[in-house]
């Protein structure tokens, strides 16, 4: 998903080089707080309906799941004849790689320790 974003924004876009270096560093960025908010999230589903962890984990990566699924129809969105939204215009290619870092980053944690135990 994210390499094609990339291939996207090169070919469709015309983004210059130095911004991909720049959505590289969000979706990394964002990977962190990602972790971060989804470590918070998971504690608080433990705490308010007493479940065990790894219960409140796989939740968790089923929500991630769900908002990884949405993105790339989002981005279909755009291919249809005069839709004015869908991976049009930069601004949509930045909270893209946001939003695909909140996701990656946690879901990549969260399979770890799941697996792990």
């Amino acid at each position: 998903l994210g390499s094609l974003a990339v291939v996207f924004a090169v070919n469709e876009l015309s983004l210059p080089v130095e911004f991909l270096g720049i959505l590289l560093l969000e979706s990394q960025l964002f990977a962190f707080a990602g972790c971060v908010l989804y470590s918070k999230l998971q504690k608080y589903i433990q705490q308010r309906y007493a479940i065990r962890e790894e219960q409140s984990g796989l939740f968790i990566i089923a929500i991630n799941l769900c908002f990884l699924g949405l993105l790339p129809l989002y981005a279909m969105l755009g291919m249809l004849p005069g839709m004015t939204f869908g991976m049009k215009s930069l601004w949509e290619l930045f909270s893209f790689a946001g939003i695909y870092g909140l996701q990656i980053g946690s879901i990549q944690t969260f399979s770890r320790s799941i697996f792990s135990s």
